[in-house]
């Protein structure tokens, strides 16, 4: 099955919650947001802008944040919408992309809506362009997350560094105190961590990629969409 194929069969006949592509946008986001649409409006039943909004579906109700930088305020990469679904007076806030949170403000968006698990977008370590003020900012940040939120999960852009468990150590210390858990998301899955990325490197030189496979990265994007990668 194709990769066409799939979104299909994922978005046939289905009310899309989406970022809106029209405001608080940057130009690559928008550019996505257009071909995302154009791919799919005609086989979804509707499109929602979600940014600030909350929908209800029997007894539990999604709400989505209004507009979160990626990153630091002002950032150029645009603005992320944060996800909570509540149900039965539990709440579990999903915060991707907010890179630590290293805004404070989406610190407190986070902090008002008081959620019993989180899982949150940490900083990107590995990357030359984030500044030491803004990798304490994220620090600072998640240390607060930590001592508020009873199960916290951060993951993604932290842990494509080799340094990531040792940066997050003042978290995981103040977390306990708190007698909270931090968690990555292999964890949480009562899975090892497998931080493939931070080690790709030594990965590359150990198992190196099939001609098959490099022949394949270098066809084109219509080629691509329409076969697999051959893992």
């Amino acid at each position: 099955m194709s990769t066409r194929d799939e979104r299909k069969e994922m978005f046939t006949g289905k009310t899309v919650y989406a970022k809106d592509n029209r405001e608080n946008i940057n130009t690559s986001q928008r550019r996505r947001g257009y071909y995302f649409l154009k791919d799919i409006k005609s086989i979804i039943k509707e499109i929602q802008w979600a940014d600030g909004k909350s929908f209800n579906f029997g007894d539990t109700t999604i709400t989505y944040s209004h507009p979160l930088p990626h990153g630091p305020i002002g950032s150029r990469l645009g603005y992320v919408l944060a996800t909570t679904i509540e149900h039965s007076g539990t709440r579990f806030l999903f915060a991707p992309d907010i890179q630590g949170p290293i805004s404070k403000e989406t610190l407190s968006y986070i902090l008002s809506i008081e959620p019993e698990m989180a899982i949150i977008g940490g900083p990107p370590l590995y990357l030359n362009h984030i500044s030491k003020q803004e990798i304490q900012s994220a620090l600072y940040c998640l240390s607060n997350l930590a001592v508020s939120i009873p199960t916290l999960i951060v993951d993604h852009h932290n842990m494509r560094g080799g340094n990531w468990s040792e940066w997050i150590k003042p978290v995981l210390n103040v977390c306990k105190e708190s007698g909270n858990n931090l968690l990555t998301m292999a964890e949480l899955a009562g899975n090892e961590e497998q931080c493939l990325e931070a080690n790709r490197t030594k990965l590359y030189q150990n198992q190196p990629p099939s001609e098959e496979f490099l022949n394949w990265t270098h066809a084109s994007e219509e080629y691509k969409i329409q076969n697999t990668p051959p893992i």
